[in-house]
């Protein structure tokens, strides 16, 4: 039987986690869902920071259709 901590892990890695995995206790399959959710929102927001920050180095005239490219926020 596959765990909730298991469906949730698979859902954050976005496939269905190695075999070995099923070693690990409920609790460090929990932490480590939990992990890789933090470090995705951290490198998301990072990747969102330094999107903006390019494209706010663009010519004024350049930043909305450049926007609308690579899907930066729409200041």
């Amino acid at each position: 039987m596959v765990s909730s901590a298991m469906k949730d892990l698979a859902a954050e890695l976005g496939a269905t986690p190695p075999d070995g995995f099923a070693k690990l206790s409920i609790e460090q399959i929990k932490d480590l869902a939990v992990a890789l959710r933090d470090i995705k929102r951290t490198q998301g927001a990072a990747i969102d920071e330094s999107t903006e920050a390019s494209i706010s180095a663009l010519p004024l005239m350049l930043r909305a259709p450049v926007r609308a490219i690579v899907g930066g926020s729409t200041k």
